[in-house]
């Protein structure tokens, strides 16, 4: 065999391989996608995975030679099929170490391997092993990465941690706390059920049941869409969380998050200023903190900014901070019941027996304290003309989804919110 193009996915990539190709029709396109996110349980648990994956991999193929037909430069599709054949294209889940075997099983000549600069901030393969260990010439041409290029198994959150039902509030507090985690897909039997979140829990402080606090039939992504697909579902369903799942099989998670962390890395060099929310929900830092909660609640807001008494920002109070302090308080209601019937004369005669029947409550307790006492005082402030990479950056390096915006008289003028930043990709 002559000489093997491999490719990381990217416009760049394919369009690179697509002039290589229209040279020399003797070529063999690779184009490995990491299979790290599908863990070895899958495989045994799930009947049948295998179907699912080769089904996954027809479309990942169909959608890639569509890709390479395309001629940018006339903006139309190539009419001819057999410029681009399905057997010069071979699209698997493969490591560096599959794709070495391969080129070396092949006999292959030289490798052309065409990837983006920011490849390998992604769960994209390692690239770099290929240069490295390629007992092969191999030839590397970069180009730039754009959020087109960037799907979600790039960004996918694998090993996602989920709770079970049936089970109970304390069983999702636990996890949240445990893994500073504002939100986790529940499951039940393996399958996705719904999806549970710290502000269910303040919605409904008097409710135990997982599944009464759950949002039931979640939305739901595909690894191989885009991230500007998920960035769009997140804005418009105003969620912050997308389970990936392939055939209702639960791979993953991706969050607002993880799409800032995307933004983060492409570097997008634009301005935050069209993007930073001027209407701002604020609390004086002596108010009690249960109607910060209310407060929350009302603006539909999971972080607010705090202003001492000269109205300077002074802190930042998030849904985090209050669950952490807060307690639940357990304890023994009794309810009066009668065997009596609206029909029954006794009843309206008030002369019937009663019953007493006890049961258990919980309920979360939040300390009656100023909120000055618990906010975070650190804040980290950005400007209209920051970079919205660099914002996004900020924003995961100190695990927060929200930056105050300041004047050049360090007053606040705004909030720069992560779903907001997200706008940024469409």
């Amino acid at each position: 065999m002559g000489d093997v193009i491999i490719v990381d996915g990217s416009r760049y990539s394919i369009e690179k391989a697509r002039e290589e190709f229209k040279k020399s029709k003797d070529l063999r396109i690779l184009y490995p996608v990491n299979p790290e996110f599908f863990s070895v349980e899958l495989f045994d648990d799930v009947e049948k995975m295998d179907d699912i994956l080769r089904e996954e991999m027809e479309y990942i193929k169909g959608e890639a030679l569509r890709a390479l037909s395309w001629d940018a430069k006339n903006q139309r599709f190539l009419s001819t099929p057999s410029e681009i054949d399905r057997k010069n294209l071979f699209v698997f889940y493969g490591t560096a170490e599959d794709v070495l075997s391969y080129v070396k099983r092949k006999n292959v000549n030289k490798i052309r391997l065409f990837i983006t600069n920011q490849v390998d901030k992604f769960n994209k393969i390692d690239f770099t092993e290929i240069i490295n260990n390629s007992e092969i010439p191999v030839e590397v041409e970069r180009g730039t990465i754009l959020p087109e290029d960037v799907r979600i198994w790039d960004i996918v959150v694998k090993n996602v941690i989920s709770v079970d039902v049936p089970g109970t509030r304390d069983d999702l507090l636990k996890t949240l706390k445990e893994n500073k985690i504002s939100g986790v897909p529940v499951s039940r039997d393996g399958h996705l059920v719904g999806i549970a979140t710290r502000t269910d829990i303040l919605k409904n402080l008097e409710e135990d049941q997982l599944a009464m606090l759950m949002t039931r039939n979640p939305i739901t992504i595909s690894p191989h869409s885009s991230v500007i697909e998920a960035a769009k579902v997140l804005l418009e369903k105003k969620i912050r969380r997308l389970p990936v799942v392939l055939d209702t099989v639960l791979i993953g998670i991706v969050t607002v998050a993880d799409v800032m962390r995307c933004v983060a890395n492409i570097g997008i060099e634009e301005e935050i200023k069209d993007y930073v929310n001027e209407e701002v929900t604020s609390v004086w830092d002596g108010t009690p903190l249960p109607v910060v909660t209310r407060i929350m609640d009302l603006a539909k807001m999971k972080a607010l900014p705090v202003l001492d008494d000269a109205g300077q920002l002074t802190g930042i109070i998030t849904d985090e901070d209050i669950i952490r302090v807060s307690k639940i308080e357990d304890y023994i209601e009794v309810f009066a019941d009668s065997p009596g019937y609206d029909n029954d004369e006794w009843t309206w005669e008030c002369v019937r027996n009663v019953e007493s029947h006890y049961y258990g409550v919980s309920r979360i307790e939040q300390p009656m304290i100023p909120v000055k006492n618990i906010m975070a005082r650190d804040v980290v402030k950005v400007s209209n003309t920051s970079k919205a990479s660099g914002c996004a950056l900020r924003m995961v390096r100190n695990r927060i989804d929200q930056l105050p915006v300041v004047s050049a008289k360090d007053e606040l003028i705004g909030m720069l919110h992560d779903r907001d930043l997200m706008k940024v990709l469409l």
